[in-house]
């Protein structure tokens, strides 16, 4: 039988914008489909020039396809105005991707060659004023530095809104213009890009109306121009900041000078920040670091000092996401507490993902306890613990799903047998070992404000920290509202839950016991009975 046709069902403008993300020789093969998708491709204002669409080309054929492609479907009638601009060249070398960028090609405004293909491109009328470029390059070779070098002064700076660049270098015209380069940009992505710090800092610093900057993996080409070790984002309109794998030493500095800033991401090791303006709209941060890998026989090195101080920089954020080497490397001693702690008032939702080492659980109970300590008004807790190897690999649970054993267990669980199982279980698995790190302590965001807890990991043994803080938190999250354990992909009778029900159920039975016997008491003292004290 024929499958449906879901497409005809769909607007015309939903349809030109799923074609808009097509490559533009694919884009226009949609024309022959029917009568109705004649036109659609033309009212697309996107240009996608994708390599991928011309297998077997050499670099120079390639270039000459581009560039004829993409006048046909500039000059073509009906055709509406282009505001992006796409070009990706993907090749089986470093070489045939500068090739393809180099190779000689005829513009319509001069009789002479012109050898670069992105301002032959830039070149046409049609796209002197579009609002979007992307330039992204992929070679088979490992990429050393970059694949193409862009000069900033070809870009259409009155009308460019995103610059999403990437295996490219940037340079900045020589000498640098008096006047900004690109009032208008609000969105700046660079992925494995490379430039020379000063140039970038002095790039970003130029761009008035930047909302979102992005800098992924990107290489700096000397560290000869770094000031003092510090690299200054000056950047006062931007709201949102993702910073990934800067390849910077310990001994670097990132200064953000961004008062707007509401979202921050930081993906890499451990650097030291500097807030140059207070963020009072700081809504988001995510800090996900990477371990520094140890020398054969060294001994690792304690980084808690260091993880307080980027914490402590962050304090007014209502949102905070940590994804940490080993949870128990934030743990701080009771004496140095006030060193290091830091109260983070305004903050709603913490999570926190990290491998937990069985051999180091107090530790990792204290460092929990940090940072329960250090959020006394969070309404969301989420904490997921993963299982890592030797080389710090993160690995899933090997346990099969048993599907269909569970479905039968789960569809019986009202049976007298399957009862009987349940609370026969649940009544010897009660008892597991204590955490002294956190037992016996109280916690305000426990006794008046956490409303939902998720706790993730892949239940192994009764014995295990992820069981102890699983009924510590049955036990004390008194304002709970959703408590929820994943415990990993078991069957029905093996996950742990109805053992946290019950753990939740004795500890409110202890508690109303508790108010019980203290309402007595003061009672029998009001009556002016003597009580006798043991």
């Amino acid at each position: 039988m024929a499958a449906a046709d879901r497409f005809s069902g769909l607007s015309d403008d939903m349809l030109v914008s799923v074609i808009s993300f097509l490559s533009t020789k694919d884009a226009a093969c949609t024309s022959v489909l029917s009568r109705r998708w004649r036109s659609l491709w033309l009212s697309t204002d996107a240009l996608n020039l994708d390599s991928r669409s011309y297998r077997g080309l050499g670099a120079s054929q390639l270039t000459d396809r581009f560039f004829s492609d993409a006048g046909a479907a500039l000059r073509a009638a009906g055709r509406c105005p282009v505001r992006k601009l796409s070009l990706f060249v993907e090749g089986p070398s470093d070489m045939y991707c500068d090739e393809v960028m180099s190779a000689t090609v005829i513009t319509s405004a001069s009789t002479w060659g012109c050898s670069d293909l992105l301002v032959a491109l830039l070149a046409a009328e049609e796209l002197r004023r579009i609002e979007e470029l992307r330039l992204g390059f992929c070679s088979g070779e490992r990429l050393l530095l970059y694949l193409y070098d862009l000069d900033l002064g070809v870009l259409p700076g009155n009308t460019l809104r995103v610059l999403d660049l990437a295996c490219t270098r940037i340079n900045l015209p020589r000498p640098p213009s008096a006047t900004v380069l690109l009032p208008r940009l609000s969105v700046l992505r660079l992925h494995k890009c490379s430039s020379r710090m000063k140039d970038l800092e002095d790039f970003i610093r130029d761009l008035p109306c930047l909302g979102s900057l992005h800098i992924d993996s990107h290489d700096f080409l000397s560290s000869l121009d770094t000031r003092d070790g510090r690299f200054t984002l000056h950047c006062p309109s931007v709201t949102t900041v993702k910073l990934a794998d800067l390849g910077f030493g310990t001994d670097k500095v990132i200064e953000l000078d961004a008062p707007c800033l509401r979202n921050f991401k930081y993906d890499g090791g451990l650097l030291d920040f500097s807030m140059k303006s207070p963020t009072p709209e700081l809504a988001q941060v995510e800090l996900a670091i990477t371990p520094r890998p140890c020398r054969y026989n060294e001994t690792e090195k304690p980084w808690f000092g260091a993880f307080w101080r980027i914490i402590r920089k962050f304090q007014h954020a209502k949102i905070l996401k940590l994804k940490v080497p080993n949870i128990y490397g934030i743990a701080v001693t009771k004496d140095a507490e006030h060193e290091h702690l830091v109260m983070l008032l305004s903050l709603e939702r913490l999570e926190l993902e990290g491998p937990c080492d069985q051999g180091r659980r107090n530790d990792t109970a204290t460092a929990v306890a940090n940072l329960l300590q250090c959020c006394p008004m969070i309404q969301d807790l989420q904490i997921r613990i993963v299982n890592q190897n030797r080389y710090g690999v993160v690995t899933k649970d090997v346990v099969p799903p048993h599907f269909d054993v569970s479905l039968d267990l789960f569809k019986r669980r009202y049976t007298k047998e399957i009862m009987a199982m349940i609370d026969g279980d649940t009544g010897r698995s009660l008892d597991v070992p204590e955490l002294p790190g956190l037992s016996g302590f109280e916690f305000n965001c426990l006794r008046n404000h956490l409303k939902n807890v998720k706790l993730e990991f892949v239940f192994k043994e009764m014995n295990s920290f992820e069981v102890s803080f699983a009924k510590f938190l049955a036990e004390n999250c008194m304002p709970v509202t959703v408590l929820q354990i994943v415990d990993g992909k078991r069957n029905f009778l093996s996950h742990i839950n109805r053992m946290v029900e019950r753990w939740r159920a004795n500890a409110v039975e202890q508690r109303k016991q508790i108010e019980h016997d203290s309402a007595e008491l003061s009672r029998q003292r009001g009556k002016g009975n003597i009580i006798p004290v043991a």
